[in-house]
């Protein structure tokens, strides 16, 4: 296999004398030069990158002319990592494919395992967990076909910093445990001081940070001072004394990871210092100097195009404003926060902007739009509900309401008096019913508890049983045969996105059947990806809409999950297929009173054919369907209701088929 790139027509002067070794090296050992070279160029790949980017230049010239497809693709990836380092993370994805695939031709497994770590890397960079996690998966299948310790310590050490980046502190502990159990007595100090750094990471995030200083500093004694990881370790340890209210130590380190970046150029990593930065002048009470870093992190935030930092600036930019009286700056600043960490989808930083745009807008004094706020980072910020900032939930909702209801409490107020005497004369009469309704009430708890848990255990069967009808072996077979049809075609990006879809849409399926109530924007979120993975699957033979009532919050408003699916799945394999032409699914979204209208409509042959052409089926979905809603409607006083029928044009023909679910709603 040969590998094709344009002349290098110029080169900077230091790559000269590379390049005349090269060409006068005898030809048994132009092969190890080339090596040497790759070497030399990962070393710096990421600190001096024009450097090291002539210098994988001069390789692929070379490689490629030798058909050397491990040289060429170690040179592939060192130009990837240097353009990802450089804030070009498409360019940098585009590299790694080519390295993939020289490595691919002569299977390489060692080139392999470093192309599906940078891969990982990369798409965590992008925001994009779920493939992250495919790569890293292949990152340690490849490392256990290799029975090789250390790649596979390297895999879980990827894992763990794709949970950190996501938050999942337990998870974090258990790869960065795993990588050093695997690791062993073995001498490989970086591995080991970078599995530290994860510990650390976890415990830090756990806001344990006097574990997280231990791990930090046990790090160090593994890293070598010129290290990258070096200048992590002491930009973490600037954060974790920051928390700590050691701004000394905080300062000291942080401002010698800055010196050394700045003097390397690293400007990703400075973005993250002078963020941190900021953040001590503002624990510390100097607001002016925050606002100043925070400007400087922005600026090299929107350079490289880092959206997660720049999400984390812009919402210490709104803290510092809210200090110094600068409200309508703070606002404008948490918005921007509130929409760009929707973008990137880190619910931990969208519930602190939401927390931040709430603090702002009470300090204007709108309160409203306070309790807006803070409802939506009460509903985000759910798995910390034991912090002192919820509390202020009920003080912006007292400010709220007192401001709507001023006349109305004045006049309670009068009737106080009143009452206090009433409920004084009626103190026995209290006591005494108090005893009969315990009595009474602990009955009726006993009958009711009995036959809640009869209906909880027939709920819980049929939910089984719905979930087991939806993830059939038909399904999954027909997803298994699409992906090894995209492979036949040679359409991997085909296949890696349809098995990410797939994967998706089987973690949404799974967490959603556990809960009695989601958010609607969970349901559609769902459906969307459900009709994607069969557009993909059979090959765009139609298109849907999803239209949303403005009336609705998806965000809000809640409603029981997978009654939806089963007739969109309908729609799909049994409606549409009789359709005249391209197919067409239209979801419709509306409120009426105290029920969400969810209408399902196809061009299909009508569902009285579709049904009698799929009986077994329908009769199957449609049973589970209805007995669900059979075991809601016990627990609801708002009943499910549902309606299918065909749709008809005046003469009477069939153009389609129409369900209508009318499902009670709650707000979060």
């Amino acid at each position: 296999m040969k590998y094709y790139l344009k002349p290098i027509f110029t080169m900077p002067k230091y790559v000269l004398a590379i390049c005349l070794l090269v060409i006068i090296s005898p030809l048994f050992g132009q092969e190890k030069t080339l090596n040497e070279l790759n070497d030399l160029a990962k070393s710096i790949r990421c600190t001096e990158i024009l450097k090291a980017d002539s210098i994988s230049d001069l390789v692929i010239q070379k490689a490629t002319e030798m058909e050397l497809p491990s040289a060429l693709g170690t040179a592939y990836l060192n130009k990837g990592a240097s353009a990802v380092c450089g804030g070009k993370m498409d360019e940098g994805i585009s590299y790694f494919k080519i390295a993939l695939n020289a490595f691919n031709s002569i299977n390489d497994q060692k080139g392999e395992f470093e192309a599906y770590e940078l891969y990982a890397s990369v798409y965590l960079r992008k925001s994009m967990p779920d493939s992250a996690f495919h790569f890293s998966k292949s990152q340690l299948a490849t490392a256990e076909a290799l029975e090789d310790s250390v790649l596979i310590a390297t895999a879980y050490l990827t894992m763990s910093s794709i949970h950190t980046i996501i938050a999942q502190n337990d998870s974090i502990v258990y790869y960065a445990l795993a990588g050093l159990k695997t690791l062993g007595d073995i001498e490989n100090d970086n591995l080991r001081g970078r599995l530290n750094i994860g510990l650390g990471n976890a415990y830090y995030q756990n806001e344990d940070y006097d574990l997280a200083v231990k791990y930090y500093t046990q790090a160090r004694q593994y890293i070598d001072e010129d290290d990258l990881n070096m200048r992590r370790i002491e930009h973490n340890l600037g954060s974790v004394f920051t928390r700590l209210k050691a701004y000394d130590s905080s300062f000291y380190y942080l401002n010698h990871t800055i010196e050394i970046n700045k003097k390397n150029g690293v400007k990703l990593f400075l973005a993250y210092n002078y963020q941190s930065l900021a953040e001590n002048y503002s624990a510390s009470g100097d607001c002016e100097n925050s606002i100043k870093y925070n400007l400087l992190a922005l600026e090299m935030s929107n350079e490289l195009n880092e959206r997660r930092s720049k999400s984390g600036v812009l919402g210490n930019i709104s803290k510092c404003y809210l200090e110094i009286g600068k409200v309508e700056e703070a606002i404008e600043s948490a918005k921007q926060a509130v929409e760009l960490t929707k973008e990137i989808g880190d619910q931990d930083k969208l519930a602190d902007s939401y927390f931040l745009l709430s603090k702002a807008y009470e300090q204007k004094g709108d309160y409203k739009l306070a309790f807006d706020a803070h409802k939506r980072f009460y509903t985000m910020d759910s798995l910390n509900l034991g912090r002192d900032k919820q509390a202020t939930i009920s003080l912006l909702e007292t400010k709220y309401e007192t401001e709507k209801k001023e006349a109305e409490i004045a006049s309670l107020s009068q009737q106080s008096t009143i009452q206090s005497l009433e409920l004084e004369q009626k103190n026995l009469a209290i006591t005494v019913g108090g005893v009969l309704v315990l009595l009474i009430g602990g009955l009726v708890f006993f009958v009711t508890r009995q036959k809640s848990l009869k209906s909880s255990q027939s709920q819980m069967e049929l939910e089984q049983r719905f979930l087991r009808s939806q993830l059939n072996p038909h399904f999954i077979s027909n997803a298994l045969l699409a992906v090894q049809n995209f492979m036949l075609k040679n359409q991997s990006e085909m296949a890696v996105t349809y098995l990410s879809k797939f994967s998706k849409l089987m973690r949404e399926t799974l967490e959603n059947s556990r809960k009695e109530f989601i958010p609607l924007e969970d349901e559609l979120a769902m459906l969307t990806n459900f009709m994607d993975v069969h557009k993909m699957r059979l090959n765009d033979t139609f298109e849907y809409e999803v239209h949303v009532s403005d009336e609705i919050d998806p965000e809000v408003d809640t409603i029981p999950p997978m009654f939806v699916q089963p007739f969109v799945e309908n729609a799909i394999e049994h409606g549409i297929s009789q359709a005249e032409g391209l197919g067409k699914i239209d979801l419709f979204f509306e409120k009426e009173q105290d029920y969400i209208s969810i209408v399902i409509k196809d061009n299909g042959g009508g569902y009285v054919q579709s049904n009698t052409q799929a009986k077994d089926h329908v009769s199957l979905s449609t049973t589970i369907i209805r007995e669900r809603m059979e075991i809601f409607n016990k627990t609801l006083k708002r009943k499910i209701q549902l309606v299918l029928a065909d749709i008809k044009n005046e003469d009477g023909k069939t153009l389609g088929a129409q369900v209508e679910l009318k499902v009670p709603f709650r707000y979060i």
